[in-house]
């Protein structure tokens, strides 16, 4: 066996290769990163933190948990390079939120108007101490502003 990684758990030495990897990833995907439409279909420990239901996470583990439940475009990279990790029916009721609520005339919102973070207003020349918008900060927390991905899902 090559292994790809190597690591130690409690004293044992893990080997994983590739292969297991793209496994694990592929078991484990749907459970860790979709949210059902109705809530009784799978218990989430931070239910609370749920603003929008029948999307993907937007991520696993992140140090602010909110931001695992914010409605973001980047599932449509994964489903672009990766398609056979998801679930064709909850990948359909996901695209249809992306198409009803973060596609505009103009592109895709990095973010979903109805997140407690969002502000479509961009303005890279703000200097304030407003930490929330100066220096562009809120780049990825709602404009219009990623047309590249469009060509992903046309």
């Amino acid at each position: 066996m090559i292994c790809n990684y190597c690591n130690y758990y409690l004293g044992k030495k893990i080997c994983w290769t590739f292969a297991d990897w793209y496994s694990k990833i592929k078991d484990n995907f749907e459970a860790k990163f979709w949210i059902p439409e109705n809530p009784g279909e799978k218990v989430d420990p931070l239910e609370h933190l749920i603003n929008r239901r029948g999307i993907y996470k937007d991520s696993v583990g992140a140090s602010a948990p909110y931001c695992d439940y914010q409605f973001r475009p980047n599932f449509l990279v994964a489903m672009t390079v990766a398609p056979e990790l998801f679930n064709v029916k909850n990948a359909q009721i996901a695209l249809e939120r992306c198409q009803s609520i973060l596609l505009s005339e103009l592109g895709i919102r990095t973010l979903d108007p109805s997140d407690w973070n969002y502000n479509g207003n961009y303005d890279n020349s703000n200097d304030s101490s407003d930490r929330k918008l100066a220096h562009g900060f809120n780049y990825h927390n709602g404009p219009v502003s990623w047309n590249h991905i469009l060509n992903s899902i046309t």
